[in-house]
């Protein structure tokens, strides 16, 4: 059903683990979501990574005693977060692309996979999450709720287990921009 009339024709998560994307779409319908969500899924590949990356959180939330309460709701300045949950979500799910330079694209980088052999590459995964969180999630945060910023990314190489993570997002939540998205201590 929801490859009918969707943008993209092959998906490696489809195949690959068409287990946990039922288990994501059932959980979806469970708390009346799939149906508003359905264009999103069927849109092309970003919309589609975007979506099950909400998803995705949104189910961990609640394995974890969470209720989810609404999609879309409403944050500083009206700008609309993905979850409540009962804290404010806002869940962003940047792909490898955002590592790619401008002669990269140009150049068809972006069509050929995230793995190429052989490629060696600077990557810098930490500094491509906190832009994605400062430019698009911590502006729609608010004062006096509790908030939570998830993100579920694709990066060339992942932020877990890197050495050193505590100190850095310690650096970045003390920034004007950040203070809201964590503590001050």
């Amino acid at each position: 059903m929801m490859r009918s009339g969707a943008a993209w024709t092959n998906c490696r998560l489809i195949n690959a683990w068409p287990g946990e994307l039922e288990r994501l779409l059932r959980f979806a319908d469970d708390i009346n979501c799939f149906e508003p969500l359905l264009p999103r899924l069927r849109g092309d590949a970003r919309d589609r990574s975007a979506v099950l990356g909400e998803l995705l959180a949104a189910f961990c939330l609640h394995r974890r005693g969470f209720k989810i309460l609404g999609r879309d709701p409403v944050g500083r300045d009206k700008k609309v977060g993905d979850w409540s949950a009962p804290l404010f979500v806002e869940v962003k799910a940047p792909g490898r692309e955002a590592e790619l330079s401008e002669g990269e694209r140009k150049q068809g980088r972006k069509a050929l996979g995230k793995y190429v052999d052989p490629e060696a590459r600077c990557v810098a995964p930490f500094d491509v999450l906190m832009d994605v969180i400062g430019r698009h999630a911590a502006r729609k945060l608010l004062a006096n709720t509790p908030n939570l910023i998830v993100t579920v990314d694709t990066l060339f190489v992942s932020i877990v287990g890197m050495p050193h993570s505590d100190a850095r997002f310690r650096e970045w939540f003390v920034k004007p921009e950040f203070v809201s998205a964590g503590s001050q201590n």
